[in-house]
């Protein structure tokens, strides 16, 4: 049986890369680790950033697919909580080191993470927003737009090293604080108190 050298390479440069960081594993560790040639690893990429985005465009498409289906509940408050535990768990994957190496080297997949934000997981957003508005879950004054980007900005913000120190802030925990606090300011009263256990 031939062997899929492409995905076989994926696979295991992605456990790698989430235990060792982007840019600590090397062509040669990688090679070692397949027990193939660096030869038969560039016959399938042209070179470890190749490997890189080729990882993040799968990533992002698997977690396109994953949101759609995860988060179609059946009202807007459930919808939220599910979209938060979606988020929590996308950045989960992403640990400090991963994004500090994303961004000192690997500006394309940078870009990719922005774009997938900005777009994928900001329309859900508003799409909720609205949604809730709608079915009388949420304040009819919130700004839908504001709302959403203030969530998506969030994402980030846990993960600012100055503006939160890893030292006092554990970045995942903070996240679930952040969005607790905008779901206390786009639901009704009710509708908070309801669901607080959730968060």
């Amino acid at each position: 049986m031939e062997i899929d050298y492409r995905n076989k390479i994926l696979n295991v440069a992605a456990g790698m890369f989430r235990q060792f960081g982007l840019i600590s594993v090397s062509m040669d560790d990688l090679a070692h680790e397949l027990h193939i040639s660096k030869k038969s690893i560039y016959e399938e990429y042209s070179s470890k950033s190749d490997i890189v985005i080729t990882l993040a465009s799968k990533f992002f498409e698997a977690h396109r697919i994953q949101l759609e289906k995860s988060c179609d509940l059946e009202n807007a408050a459930s919808e939220f909580i599910d979209i938060t535990k979606y988020s929590l768990d996308l950045l989960n994957t992403f640990n400090p080191k991963i994004l500090f190496d994303i961004q000192k080297s690997y500006p394309e997949v940078w870009t990719m993470f922005h774009e997938y934000k900005n777009t994928v997981i900001l329309e859900k957003v508003k799409s909720n927003l609205k949604k809730g508005i709608k079915e009388g879950y949420y304040r009819e004054e919130i700004n839908v737009d504001v709302s959403s980007k203030i969530f998506i900005e969030q994402l980030q913000l846990a993960f600012d090293s100055l503006t939160f120190p890893k030292h006092e802030y554990n970045s995942w925990q903070l996240l679930r604080v952040m969005m607790k606090n905008q779901f206390h300011s786009i639901a009704k009263p009710e509708i908070a108190q309801a669901y607080i256990e959730f968060f």
